[in-house]
C-alpha cells in the first residue's frame, strides 16, 4: 500500500493584545486569521489567553470577564472567519464553576474542542493558581 503524503501549513500568531480590549482584541484575532487564510494554512494557533489578554489578574475572577470572552468567540463563528481553516484562541473556561485557562477550537463557525491546562505557572511572575483551576482528569473527556 502506498501511503500519500499531506502537508500541513500552520499559522503561529503572537498578537500584541491589551487586557480586557476585547473589541481591539476580537479585531486582532479576526485579522490573524484572515491573514492565515490568504496564506493557505490549514491551522491558526494562537497565544494564551489572547481574547482577554494575559495580564489581566484579578480581573480573572469577575464573571464578566469570562462572559466578555465567550461573545468574542461567538462573533468570530457569526463572522464566517472560521470556515476552512481550523482556529485555536485561548480564553478563560468556566466549567462546572471552575475557571480554567483554555484553547477553544474552532472549525467551519462552529466549536469542535476545547482544551485546559492541566499545569499551571506559578512562582516569580506567574501566579495562575490564584485564578484558574487545573484538569485533574487526564484521559477524561467531559
Amino acid at each position: 500500500m502506498k501511503l500519500k503524503q499531506l502537508h500541513v501549513k500552520m499559522g503561529l500568531c503572537s498578537l500584541n493584545n491589551d487586557p480586557l480590549d476585547f473589541k481591539n482584541n476580537y479585531r486582532r484575532i479576526h485579522q490573524s486569521i484572515e491573514e492565515c487564510r490568504k496564506l493557505n494554512c490549514s491551522i491558526r494557533v494562537g497565544g494564551e489567553l489572547e481574547i482577554t489578554g494575559y495580564s489581566c489578574e484579578d480581573h480573572f475572577l469577575e464573571y464578566d470577564t469570562t462572559f466578555h470572552s465567550w461573545d468574542v468567540i461567538k462573533d468570530l463563528l457569526v463572522s464566517g472567519v472560521t470556515n476552512g481553516i481550523v482556529a485555536e484562541v485561548g480564553c478563560p473556561v468556566l466549567h462546572k464553576a471552575a475557571l480554567y485557562n483554555g484553547r477553544v477550537v474552532l472549525f467551519n463557525s462552529k466549536i469542535v474542542g476545547i482544551r485546559v491546562k492541566m499545569i499551571l505557572a506559578d512562582g516569580g511572575n506567574y501566579f495562575e493558581t490564584r485564578y484558574f483551576s487545573y484538569w485533574r482528569h487526564p484521559r477524561k473527556v467531559d
